[in-house]
This record gives structure tokens, sequence and C-alpha cells, in this order.
């Protein structure tokens, strides 16, 4: 079997322009739980259409779960246990944790949101089972999931791209986005990973207008983002090819507990932070359902002013 240590795992679909996926938690474990749940904040847009939207979610991780299943199987990994919870939350944790210790989990996959791992985890907690290892999504870089889960917080790993704000360091990209909050929405939650997406997306758009001078059209702004091989929004993440949008070769992983965060200290960085590596891209060969297209739509380039 594969061993799993410092390697990250991305997932790349075969033959297209990949978006990318999970870093593998930094140990080996012969039987793995994947556990396919509610779906990230950041990456579903949030409606108000009830069911509906619950329904949008559960397609989405309908979708997300065999991909998830596919990589993890590259690695030598073995499912036991694969099972869903309600859009809503689920009302009691206490079934979900002892059908993970029923089928003798060692690990788990989670797709969801920090609040509902840490009541998983408190479930788990109360049973007495505890997981050699979690390996959950950037979402879950939040102080809900320390809040929420207290003491039952443990060996719990996210991946991450951005460098975590615990490192930030005065005049670095972090520290101005974290003093920006500061200075101008004080009472915001600056320490959030989808306040990072935005910050490097609005970053992105400034750099394209100013390329694109007194041509500042949509197709200038689309067309010069989509030369730049290297876009690290400053300095926030690790290098993203917009041109042939490949997934990251790069990630580094933290590690949650009771105390906060902190980067994994056996990652073995070799590009400042991050552990960058063409094996931590996995491309995907399963039949994914693949993202809506200008001709999904009846539209071309031709009609993108």
């Amino acid at each position: 079997m594969p061993h799993a240590r410092d390697r990250g795992l991305r997932r790349e679909p075969a033959g297209s322009r990949g978006r990318p996926a999970h870093p593998a938690p930094a140990e080996r474990h012969e039987d793995a739980a994947h556990r396919r749940l509610q779906v990230p904040r950041q990456e579903v847009p949030q409606c108000d259409e009830g069911l509906r939207c619950a329904d949008r979610r559960r397609r989405y991780h309908q979708d997300r779960g065999p991909q998830a299943d596919e990589a993890a199987q590259s690695l030598g990994w073995k499912k036991v246990y694969d099972d869903v919870y309600p859009a809503t939350g689920a009302s009691d944790w206490t079934p979900y944790a002892q059908n993970l210790k029923a089928k003798g989990a060692k690990s788990l996959l989670w797709v969801g949101e920090p609040e509902n791992l840490a009541k998983l985890l408190q479930a788990l907690s109360d049973i007495g089972y505890q997981l050699d290892f979690i390996r959950t999504d950037a979402n879950h870089y939040d102080q809900k999931l320390i809040d929420t889960g207290a003491s039952a917080v443990k060996n719990v790993y996210v991946r991450s791209a951005f460098a975590p704000f615990e490192t930030a360091k005065a005049g670095s990209p972090t520290q101005q986005y974290l003093d920006a909050f500061e200075k101008y929405l004080p009472n915001g939650k600056a320490k959030a990973l989808l306040g990072l997406q935005a910050w490097s997306a609005w970053m992105l758009f400034a750099t394209a207008a100013n390329e694109c001078g007194n041509d500042l059209t949509r197709k200038c702004v689309y067309d010069t983002a989509k030369k730049i091989t290297d876009w690290t929004g400053g300095g926030l993440h690790s290098a993203s090819d917009l041109a042939t949008g490949k997934a990251p070769e790069c990630f580094t992983e933290l590690i949650a507990s009771p105390s906060g965060f902190k980067i994994v200290s056996d990652l073995n960085p070799n590009e400042g932070i991050y552990r960058c590596d063409s094996g931590n891209v996995y491309t995907l060969t399963g039949d994914y359902p693949q993202g809506v297209t200008l001709a999904d739509v009846g539209k071309t380039m031709a009609d993108f002013k």
C-alpha cells in the first residue's frame, strides 16, 4: 500500500482543466472510512429556497463523494463506511459515531461544515472511540471547529493552499489583509478562508483591469487573467496556473486541536511553508459531471464582450 505520509493528494479530472482537491493526511492507515456530508459553504452558493437548496447540496455531495473514493483508493485505502447526513444537520450524532466504531474505522474523510464535524467528534468522545485521523477541507480552518468541539478536537487535519493566519508577520500579505479588516471592518470576521479567497479574487480583477487600461471590457479582463501562470494573490497562497487551470501541486496542512491550528510538523515543505510535488496531483479517471460551459447555454467566446 502506498505510504500516505508527507504525500499530498489533489484530484484532477482526466483530460480537463481540473479543480484542486485534497491532500492526504500525514499518516498511513490500512482502513479509511469515507464520509460524504454537507457541502462546504464556500463552494456552494447559499440560498433561501428551503428544500430546493438542500437538494442542490445533496446532489453536489453525490458527485463529490465518488471522486474522493477514487483518490483514496489510489493510495491503497480501504473504505469500510460511507454515509450522508441531512443537509439541515443531524439532531443526534451518536448513531454516526456508533456506526464508525462498529465498522472498525480507523480514519475518516469528511466533507461538511466545522460545526457538524465538531458535534460528531463530541459524539465519538462520548462513546470512547478515537479515530487515528480525520482529514477534511479548508473550510474547516475555522474557530467554530475549536469552540464547538473543545477537548474532543483531536487529530483533525485540514488542507490549505493559503498561508495560515497564525504565521502572519508584520508586512506579510496575510497581515496586510488582517490590518485592512482592522481598519475598515473591525467587527467583521477577518479570519475566514472565504475572505482570503475573495481578497485574492479582487486583486486578480484589479491586476487584470490595470493591464487592460482604456480597453476595460469583461473579455479583456478575462483574457488577461487567463495569461497568468503563477497567481499567488500577492503572496496569500501557493501559486495557481490560470493559463492551464491545472490543479496546484503545492499545499500546506494544518492540524486542529483544542488550542487552535498549526502546520503539521512532518509536512517537510520544500517551497516556503508549502510542500510541492507533481505527485501531489491525482488525475481522476472516472466519469464525473463537468461544470457548465458557454456551449451548454448556446453561447461562445464571441458573445463575451
